[in-house]
């Protein structure tokens, strides 16, 4: 990336001769190589930082995104963001034009950030039949000192049921201890109304994410139908359980399956309906009953996997007091 760097330097140099003391179209560049053994949050003017966290949501899912590096002038947190596509053209935020570099089949900008918050950027893509921008929400998570130790990835941990709540950037914890659990559930309570629901689907096999590169699964080019439908594989299903108008972390439908409270219209009952006909009765929440999980849970696989592509999530009623997605 040092090559990258050095360009970035060169087209500020360049920005400022022509502009003179005017803004420039390219955010400051970084003036040495990032350091790998640098700690993860350093305020000094100039120093790398690295993203704990960086996630994203918009476009069409066949591009993913990362944020290679950061950089905090004092005043404002520049982040480089690298585009898995070379047609590219700029990063617009606000009314900013920020133009792109490309190096072997990628575009990347730096760009000015908001630590810990979404970002909305517009991003110009020639690839369609003429220039067209792009709407994405970014979020780059940075550890503070009051969270130094917590799992920035707890959420997609889903081989046994967590005993405490687990850590989740951007939400604040109301209480540790679950609100509600039993044998196959635990539901959890956030700031804001905000609730996690987990169920239990399958026995612990050690074998579900273990291994898995969860900031590649984050970066990743997927659609969001597709992202969701990967959550129902897995040992453990979570689930958000957000408001209405909640502002949720960019991405995290990567991790969870997000349901809107109230539910004002569940489906409740055996799977012998197809998700096509649920949402033709308008249905916005599936609970199943447990007996779907008599064959192992393939088919109840494929059907989630259905609904996801409608839009509908799907939950397998274990025990659970079904008043919980009634929550204001």
């Amino acid at each position: 990336m040092k090559k990258i760097f050095l360009i970035i330097s060169a087209i500020c140099v360049m920005a400022m001769v022509f502009a003179g003391c005017g803004k420039t179209e390219t955010a400051p560049a970084p003036t040495e190589e990032p350091s790998e053994t640098m700690p993860p949050f350093i305020d000094d003017t100039g120093d790398f930082l690295y993203a704990d966290k960086f996630s994203f949501c918009g476009g069409t899912g066949k591009v993913g995104i990362s944020c290679e590096s950061i950089t905090y002038n004092g005043e404002e947190y520049n982040a480089l963001i690298v585009l898995d596509s070379d047609a590219y053209t700029y990063v617009r935020v606000g009314e900013t034009k920020y133009n792109c570099s490309h190096e072997e089949g990628k575009s990347w900008a730096a760009i000015p950030v908001t630590i810990n918050e979404n970002n909305t950027i517009y991003a110009e893509t020639t690839k369609m039949s003429q220039p067209h921008e792009i709407k994405y929400e970014i979020f780059i998570y940075i550890k503070g000192e009051a969270d130094k130790d917590d799992d920035p990835y707890a959420l997609m941990k889903t081989t046994t049921l967590d005993e405490t709540a687990p850590f989740i950037p951007g939400f604040e914890i109301a209480q540790n201890d679950a609100v509600k659990s039993g044998d196959n559930y635990r539901l959890f309570s956030y700031a804001n109304g905000v609730q996690l629901l987990e169920v239990k689907m399958h026995d612990a096999d050690g074998a579900v994410l273990d291994a898995f590169d969860y900031a590649a699964y984050c970066t990743k080019a997927q659609t969001c139908e597709d992202a969701q439908a990967n959550r129902y594989t897995q040992n453990v299903v979570k689930y958000i359980l957000a408001p209405e108008g909640t502002v949720l972390p960019a991405g995290i439908e990567k991790e969870s399956i997000v349901i809107t409270t109230p539910a004002s219209q569940i489906y409740a009952g055996p799977m012998d309906v197809s998700p096509k006909t649920i949402v033709g009765g308008k249905y916005d929440l599936i609970l199943l009953n447990s007996d779907v999980l008599s064959d192992g849970g393939e088919a109840f696989e494929s059907f989630a996997s259905d609904a996801a592509s409608l839009g509908v999530p799907v939950v397998v009623n274990q025990g659970l007091d079904t008043s919980i997605f009634a929550v204001e």
